[in-house]
C-alpha cells in the first residue's frame, strides 16, 4: 500500500510540473514531454540502431487522442522495429498502469491511395484508458539494416516542438560504445574529443 501511495504521489508531482510548464507558455500545448531522448548507434556490422524513449503527459482531449494511438512507419527489408516498452501510468488512485497493445501490418496509406508498395509498414501502439494527466511511456528501437540512400545516413531530430518539452537529449554512439556527440535541453551542442565535428 505504501508503495502504491508513493507512486501516486510521484504522478501527481509530474502532473503539477506539467501544469506549471503549461502556464508559462503563451499557448496551451496538447501534451508535455517529461522526457524525450534519442540515441543513434553506429554498429560494427555497418548497421544502425535508433533508440527513442519518451515519457509524456497529455494535457487535453487532443493530447489524449494523439497518445491513445501511436503510429510508427517503417520499411520492410530495410529496417526492423522493436517496441521494448509501452505503458500508461494512470494518475487516479486504484487504476495502476496498463500495457500497450501492439499491432503491425501494411501502412494505412497504401489502402487509402490504392498503392501496391508493400514494403511500407506501420506499427500501431494502442494505449488503453488514457486520460488527461496520465503518463504515457514508450521505448522504440529501430534497427536499420540497409540505407535507402546508398551509404548516406541521415537522421532528423526534433524535440517535438508543437508540445511542451521539459527534458530532451540526443546522442550518437560509435561501434566502440563511445559517445561522439551529445546534446540535451538547456545546453549548447557538446562534442567529445573523439568527434571529427568542430567544437561549438
Amino acid at each position: 500500500e505504501q508503495a502504491g501511495r508513493t507512486g501516486a504521489a510521484g504522478n501527481r508531482v509530474m502532473v503539477f510540473q506539467a501544469a506549471l510548464i503549461c502556464l508559462a507558455l503563451t499557448g496551451i500545448p496538447d501534451a508535455v514531454y517529461l522526457h524525450y531522448g534519442s540515441t543513434v548507434v553506429f554498429n560494427s556490422d555497418s548497421t544502425y540502431t535508433e533508440s527513442t524513449e519518451m515519457k509524456v503527459i497529455p494535457l487535453n482531449g487532443r493530447g489524449v487522442a494523439r497518445f491513445s494511438s501511436i503510429s510508427i512507419s517503417h520499411r520492410q527489408g530495410l529496417e526492423t522495429l522493436e517496441i521494448e516498452g509501452a505503458r500508461v501510468g494512470h494518475w487516479r488512485g486504484g487504476r495502476g498502469s496498463s500495457e500497450g497493445e501492439i499491432t503491425s501490418g501494411p501502412h494505412t496509406i497504401l489502402s487509402a491511395t490504392n498503392r501496391l508498395e508493400s514494403s511500407l509498414r506501420q506499427t500501431v501502439i494502442k494505449m488503453p484508458g488514457v486520460e488527461v494527466g496520465d503518463t504515457v511511456m514508450v521505448t522504440i528501437h529501430r534497427n536499420i539494416e540497409e540505407l535507402p540512400l546508398s551509404g548516406v545516413y541521415s537522421y532528423s531530430y526534433s524535440p517535438v516542438m508543437e508540445d511542451s518539452v521539459f527534458h530532451t537529449c540526443f546522442r550518437i554512439v560509435n561501434q566502440y560504445q563511445r559517445s561522439i556527440y551529445a546534446t540535451h535541453s538547456g545546453s549548447f551542442f557538446e562534442f567529445s574529443e573523439l568527434s571529427p565535428l568542430p567544437v561549438h
